[in-house]
């Protein structure tokens, strides 16, 4: 599984919110702006797997993925990876909502996200620089088991076509015209 999506943060929350979450709180998996770092967490039949990226800098746009390969969890920034953990055993998957910039608690972060992607597999690391390489519209990884897209340029709509279509809620503006992705 892979969870990759554009964010630009301007500092950090003390509720830890959520960049993408799938199902109740801590119980499928999360990407989570944690204070200065970046949270992975999958949640399979062998317990919960945290990854940290460490460091995580502010006021910059990043594209965050991270990967379960059913043996461990990969966190990459920027086309990099920054971390990883053994953790194997299969995702808890049900068919609950997902959640992007926030939670099913009504914890919301305060940042700009754009091209949210959800894929049914493990991109491998030349697939994330790819991602990254493409940018801010570049298009998905083909034949990598996209699941739902989001590109948040004006709307929730899934692009798969898949009809995994978002809800807003609370305060969400669109920006029609989005800037490039820096390298």
């Amino acid at each position: 599984m892979t969870e990759s999506i554009l964010v630009y943060q301007t500092g950090s929350g003390s509720n830890c919110p959520r960049l993408i979450d799938g199902g109740n709180v801590n119980s499928q998996y999360t990407l989570v702006a944690a204070c200065s770092n970046i949270l992975y967490r999958p949640v399979t039949s062998s317990g919960a797997g945290d990854t940290n990226s460490g460091s995580f800098s502010y006021n910059t746009l990043h594209l965050v993925v991270a990967t379960y390969d059913s043996s461990s969890t990969h966190l990459y920034i920027d086309g990099s990876q920054v971390a990883s953990t053994p953790i194997g055993g299969n995702l808890q998957i049900s068919g609950s909502d997902a959640f992007i910039g926030g939670d099913n608690q009504n914890s919301w972060l305060s940042c700009d996200l754009a091209n949210g992607q959800v894929y049914s597999s493990a991109l491998t690391s030349s697939q994330v620089m790819q991602l990254y390489s493409e940018g801010l519209e570049g298009a998905s990884i083909s034949g990598a088991g996209l699941v739902a897209w989001w590109p948040l340029s004006g709307n929730a709509i899934d692009m798969t076509g898949n009809c995994n279509n978002g809800s807003p809620q609370g305060t969400v503006s669109y920006v029609s015209q989005p800037t490039p992705l820096p390298h």
